[in-house]
């Protein structure tokens, strides 16, 4: 048996649900960001990214997406750059043979040594 209403008894308000709020700006752009990519993969583009090694080990979707391609360029490389970077190892290196310009291009696990021009 239900009990009446009291006078003490107020309705709950509603409460907007999750899904009815309206997007923030970074998950509208971070959905942009992942279409780009999507494309760019599917249509063989190059997919260009800059950052120092330690924003690497972050799980950002397009942190994975670079890692996970296994190729790319390091200048002036650390040894441990290759496992972070590519899952690739690198051997040994001393910094000494990296002048500014000079680096490593990684494709599907094999390194080779490159030199790009620097501006003055």
């Amino acid at each position: 048996m239900a009990c009446p209403p009291t006078s003490s008894s107020r309705p709950t308000p509603a409460r907007p649900s999750a899904t009815s709020r309206k997007p923030s700006r970074a998950s509208t752009a971070s959905r942009r960001a992942r279409r780009r990519r999507g494309a760019a993969k599917r249509n063989g583009h190059l997919l260009l990214a800059e950052a120092e090694t330690s924003t690497w080990g972050s799980s950002w979707p397009l942190v994975a997406d670079v890692r996970n391609g296994r190729r790319g360029l390091v200048l002036q490389p650390d040894h441990l750059d290759g496992d972070a970077l590519f899952r690739t190892p690198f051997p040994r290196m001393a910094r000494a043979e990296f002048p500014v310009g000079r680096g490593v291009y990684v494709e599907s696990g094999r390194l080779r040594r490159v030199q790009i021009p620097v501006a003055d």
